[in-house]
C-alpha cells in the first residue's frame, strides 16, 4: 500500500499541475516559457535522476532511500504552495522531481523483495501500475475541483497529508532491501548525459526554440550544448568501468528485437521475454535501473 500510494502520489503531479497553469500565470505573472518550465523543470529531473536514484537505492538501502525521496518531494510540494513570484516555482518544482527520482525507482524495487512467489509479485506489479494509471485519471479532474474551492497552491498542499501516510505505512509495513553486489555510482555519465547538461541544454534549446526560433543565438547554444554533452556522455561510458547505461559492453549474439528492448514501456519494469521470464526470479529482485536494458547473453 506504501508505495503504491508513493507511486499514485509522483505520478498524479505530472497531471493535476496542469491544470493549475493559467492559475498560476496571472497570480505569479508567470510567461508561457516560464510555464512551460514550471512542468518541465519536475519531469527533467525525474527523468534525469531516475537511474542514479535506483543505483543510490541498490547501495543505501531501498526503503531508506524511498524515505528520503518522500521527505524531499514533500519539502518540495510545501515549498511550492509558498513559491513567491519569479523563478522561484520552477526551483522548487525541480527540487519535487529530486524528490520524485529518487522515490520512484525504489518503489518497484521494494515490491519486488517483498513478494517473491511470481504470482503474488504479479498482483502486486498490477496494482502499483494500475495506481500510476489512475493518476492521470484523477490528476485533472482532482487539480480543478482544488484550484475551484482554495486556490492553486492546493494543488500542491494536497500532497502533503498523503505524504505523512505514505511514510507512516513504509515505516510500519516495509522491510528493508540492499543489494549489495551493485557496482559503483557513475556520477560523470549522469553529469553529461543523464543529468544537468545533455537533458536540461536540449530541453531548454527546444522551449526557448519554440518561443524564439531555432534560429536565436540562444537556442542554437542550448542545442549546441546538450549535443556536445551528450557526445562527452558517449565518449565518458565507453571507458567507464560501471557505466550509466551499459551500452558499450560485448556485442549481443543477435541484433536486439523490440521484445528486448520493452523494458522502458513495461509497467512491470521489465521484459516479458522468454529469457527474462525463465529468470525473473532472480533478475526482479534487481532494481530496475541495474537492469535496464536486455540483451541476448554473448557467447563464452
Amino acid at each position: 500500500m506504501a508505495v503504491c500510494l508513493g507511486q499514485f502520489m509522483v505520478q498524479l503531479d505530472l497531471t493535476i499541475v496542469n491544470v493549475a497553469l493559467p492559475s498560476i500565470g496571472r497570480d505569479l505573472g508567470a510567461s508561457v516559457t516560464g510555464l512551460q518550465w514550471v512542468i518541465d523543470g519536475y519531469s527533467l529531473a525525474v527523468a534525469s535522476l531516475l537511474l542514479i536514484g535506483g543505483r543510490i537505492g541498490d547501495r543505501s538501502g531501498h526503503k531508506r532511500v524511498y524515505l528520503v525521496g518522500l521527505v524531499v518531494f514533500a519539502v518540495g510540494s510545501g515549498l511550492c504552495a509558498l513559491a513567491p513570484p519569479g523563478g522561484w516555482l520552477i526551483a522548487f518544482r525541480v527540487l519535487q522531481g529530486i524528490g520524485a527520482a529518487i522515490e520512484l525507482p525504489a518503489t518497484l524495487a521494494i515490491l519486488t523483495h517483498t513478494f517473491t512467489d511470481p504470482r503474488e509479485r504479479a498482483q502486486a506489479v498490477g496494482i502499483w501500475a494500475g495506481a500510476a494509471g489512475s493518476s492521470l485519471v484523477i490528476g485533472p479532474v482532482l487539480g480543478g475541483g482544488l484550484i475551484a474551492a482554495f486556490g492553486w497552491r492546493a494543488v500542491f498542499l494536497f500532497t502533503l497529508p498523503i505524504a505523512l501516510l505514505i511514510g507512516a505505512l513504509a515505516l510500519a509495513t516495509v522491510s528493508e532491501a540492499v543489494e549489495p553486489d551493485t557496482g559503483g555510482i557513475d556520477l560523470p555519465g549522469q553529469l553529461l548525459g543523464l543529468g544537468a547538461a545533455a537533458l536540461s541544454l536540449l530541453a531548454a534549446g527546444a522551449i526557448e526554440g519554440g518561443h524564439h526560433g531555432f534560429t536565436s543565438p540562444v537556442a542554437l547554444g542550448l542545442l549546441i550544448g546538450g549535443g556536445l554533452s551528450l557526445g562527452a556522455f558517449v565518449a565518458v561510458e565507453r571507458v567507464r568501468e560501471h557505466p550509466m547505461l551499459p551500452l558499450f559492453g560485448r556485442p549481443p549474439t543477435a541484433p536486439p528485437t523490440p521484445t528486448d528492448w520493452s523494458w522502458a514501456s513495461s509497467p512491470s519494469g521489465c521484459c516479458s521475454c522468454s529469457r527474462c521470464s525463465s529468470n525473473r526470479s532472480r533478475a526482479t529482485r534487481r532494481s530496475p535501473p541495474a537492469f535496464a536494458f536486455c540483451r541476448s547473453p554473448s557467447p563464452s
